[in-house]
């Protein structure tokens, strides 16, 4: 077995990923691990994510995604994951997402910025619906569940490109690995997906 320590609250509600339970060590919880899913591509094992990195991930979905319904939020989730577990942004749940130029809703002038780092975040409209979904698919993964986007580290929507219906630079050639909602999600190379925006 492994062990990881990560900070209490809302992590907490995933350390069912990692066997019987948590035992508390002061400001922190220690989890036994099995391991499954719980590695980076390379097979170093993975950090266990912290509240902090959770934040970071439903301040993201809410930015990238409130307006979906639960199946496309669920994918761009995995999709974070994905850029995660690869390792090559970083060893912390968000180092991906804040990595620049990676999700647009960090963007400072995109207009989902305001959303994704308002300082009252849960108290705006569908909050609690990116949490929920965000815990769902941080445990199912660790956990070892499949990946319904088949390993996509990118995702773009073509209603939002200019011209309406257009594929972006970086997605051209690449394939495609699901069609959801409004959302066509793509295996691209890591070089790409490091230079993409959005």
């Amino acid at each position: 077995p492994e062990f990881y320590v990560f900070n209490s609250s809302a992590s907490t509600a995933i350390a069912s990923a990692c066997g019987e339970g948590a035992k508390d060590e002061g400001a922190d919880v220690l989890v036994q691990c099995d391991g499954v899913g719980a590695r980076f591509d390379d097979g170093r094992e993975m950090v266990f994510p912290t509240d902090q990195d959770l934040d970071f991930l439903f301040r993201t979905l809410l930015g990238e995604a409130r307006s979906q319904g639960d199946a496309e939020v669920r994918a761009i989730a995995h999709v974070a994951f994905n850029r995660w577990r690869s390792g090559v942004w970083g060893d912390r749940l968000r180092d991906p997402l804040l990595h620049p130029l990676q999700f647009s809703t960090w963007n400072v002038n995109d207009p989902n910025y305001h959303v994704a780092s308002h300082p009252k975040v849960e108290r705006l409209r569908g909050w609690r619906r990116m949490t929920r979904i965000g815990l769902d698919v941080v445990d199912a993964r660790l956990s070892g569940a499949p990946d319904p986007t088949n390993g996509a580290l990118c995702y773009y929507h073509p209603k939002s490109m200019k011209p309406a219906g257009a594929v972006p630079g970086w997605a051209k050639g690449q394939p495609v690995t699901l069609r959801l909602g409004h959302a066509v999600f793509v295996r691209c190379p890591v070089g790409r997906a490091m230079a993409r925006v959005g």
